[in-house]
């Protein structure tokens, strides 16, 4: 009997069949058609947003596009299929109390599914709450009842290797370290491949201090490819109950740590491994014992982007940062070539992979220019920040000349092309002589506005940030048409606000005079190309900015 009328009927059993062959993203394809025809099924949009969750498809804040499971939390739901299917939807979305509501639901309709027992039992722990490391099943009588959801999946599958690998988490959580064991060895046994499996198991093993077989298992993971340092395990999140020996999990996990450096046992030499190896330090503070490491995986394979970009923050990290050595490496990155096609968009982004290549290349471009400033190559630090500043073009509005309300739409965080640490001295500098500059380019000014304003809000002066608020709010093009009419009121505003940061914040007395005279000229051309403008309006503007030009020199 058909679920669905036709032609989602088709797109359905369609999309099992790439299920069943892997093919995560022709059956996407399928459901994505699917949710168009039939708006209200639960399985429909559950089972398209799990595929996403699983591909990876991120929404323009670049998280996990959870869209199609909320979706489906909202369907409408009377039979324990429904029931089931919106349960699950629910569990993915926000992990909260209507997921367990709705299995419960279903499972009080038919109590002889299997896979509804295991999401129960996963839904008994909100995800947020796992992270931070505090559970449902707190309780001995939450976690009896979580076990009995898990032991009952197994009942009705008892070979099923997912539940016996989330029953072992589930122990493992609980420092039941002999029982999760059992059943991570059980799991692994029917599915070789359970690599998450694998890596719990490996935790394990280097709790109870069996390091050969806890490097056995990380270097066997994802079919012998190394995904991951053992030392970087997230232990905080798989154990949350330490037992009386240690105050908490991570004390047990570091002193397990030292003993295993005791032992000799020689640890991988791969680039992946040294890599990951090198972070793990850089994260714990060890910044010189993971400059060596990266260093090395960057001899190993030096053309790889990522081990250059590890090596990138160690060298960051060190007390006195080598500038030289991180400009070889911004230099080596800006010299890539970017993708000769402009690509396909992923789902559920709006940027091409050129797009994405040339934001990167303009963060490495203005990481370059600091790391010039800071090397006392002021002229190449301009030359380079005027060469990134026009790069990721891809984030600006695709229109010839902008409207003066509207908005810039960068893919990333302008922050993101600021200096990665903290360096007032150089910020203050790029505004004092930003702001003195004015390109022909009205995209690429508005870049600049935005990047100059990001700068204000990490410098941290709230005169400042508020004064380049209003000014890259009020700022225009040389020759600027078809835009809306400043206030009068506005550019007034804006002006005193100038002059408070004057005598506010002396230190950034030259910032504030230069913004001021740029908004006088703004006002100006405010003035003479607004429709209708009359000679004396435009004589009356002109003798106005004069007269606040010669006031300015006076301050």
């Amino acid at each position: 009997m058909s679920k669905f009328p036709e032609p989602v009927q088709t797109l359905y059993e369609t999309a099992l069949q790439h299920e069943q062959a892997s093919d995560w993203g022709a059956a996407a394809a399928c459901y994505e058609q699917a949710v168009t025809l039939v708006t209200d099924s639960p399985e429909l949009w559950a089972r398209y947003g799990l595929l996403l969750g699983r591909e990876g498809v991120q929404n323009a804040d670049g998280h996990i596009d959870l869209s199609a499971c909320a979706r489906a939390a909202k369907c409408p739901a009377s039979t324990a299929e429904e029931l089931y299917w919106r349960g699950v939807g629910a569990r993915f979305n926000d992990g909260d109390g209507d997921s367990r509501r709705d299995l419960a639901a279903s499972l009080a309709l038919d109590p002889t599914r299997a896979e509804a027992w295991y999401h129960y039992a996963e839904a008994l722990e909100a995800p947020a709450a796992y992270y931070f490391g505090r559970d449902y099943d707190a309780s001995p009588e939450g976690q009896a009842r979580r076990r009995a959801a898990y032991d009952q999946a197994l009942t009705l599958e008892p070979d099923n290797p997912q539940y016996l690998a989330a029953r072992g988490e589930f122990h493992l959580a609980h420092d039941r370290l002999n029982e999760a064991l059992n059943d991570l060895n059980a799991a692994l046994a029917r599915s070789p491949t359970l690599r998450w499996a694998r890596v719990r198991r490996a935790v394990i093993l280097f709790l109870q201090h069996d390091f050969p077989g806890a490097l056995r298992d990380f270097r066997a993971s994802q079919a012998g490819k190394l995904r991951g340092d053992w030392r970087e395990a997230k232990v905080e999140y798989h154990i949350r109950y330490a037992d009386e020996q240690y105050s908490s999990p991570m004390e047990r996990w570091e002193k397990a740590l030292v003993l295993f450096e005791s032992t000799g046992i020689q640890e991988p030499a791969t680039a992946e491994y040294l890599s990951e190896r090198a972070r793990y330090f850089l994260a714990h503070g060890a910044a010189i014992r993971a400059l060596t490491d990266a260093e090395a995986a960057v001899t190993l394979r030096p053309s790889h982007v990522p081990y250059r970009e590890i090596r990138i923050a160690c060298r960051l990290a060190q007390a006195i940062p080598d500038f030289d050595a991180l400009l070889t490496d911004y230099e080596w990155l800006l010299e890539r070539p970017l993708p000769h096609a402009v690509g396909s968009r992923k789902a559920g982004s709006s940027e091409t992979p050129r797009d994405q290549a040339l934001w990167q290349r303009a963060r490495y471009g203005h990481q370059a220019a600091w790391a010039n400033f800071r090397l006392g190559r002021r002229e190449q630090a301009l030359a380079d920040f005027a060469a990134a500043i026009i790069l990721p073009t891809g984030r600006l509005p695709r229109v010839g000349l902008l409207s003066g309300d509207e908005q810039l739409h960068w893919m990333g965080d302008v922050k993101e092309l600021l200096p990665p640490v903290s360096d007032s001295e150089y910020l203050r500098w790029q505004l004092e002589h930003q702001l003195t500059q004015e390109v022909n380019d009205p995209n690429q000014q508005r870049a600049i506005n935005e990047w100059l304003f990001a700068a204000a809000q990490v410098l941290s002066v709230l005169e400042l940030s508020q004064a380049m608020d209003e000014y890259r709010a009020l700022w225009l093009p040389a020759g600027h048409y078809f835009v809306q009419p400043r206030s009068a009121a506005a550019f007034a505003t804006a002006l005193s606000l100038f002059l408070n940061g004057m005598q506010r914040q002396p230190a950034y007395k030259a910032v504030f005079i230069q913004l001021y005279r740029n908004l006088l000229r703004s006002e100006l051309r405010d003035a003479q190309n607004r429709p209708g403008a009359t000679t004396e309006a435009i004589r009356d503007a002109v003798n106005h900015y004069d007269a606040q030009l010669a006031f300015l020199a006076t301050t």
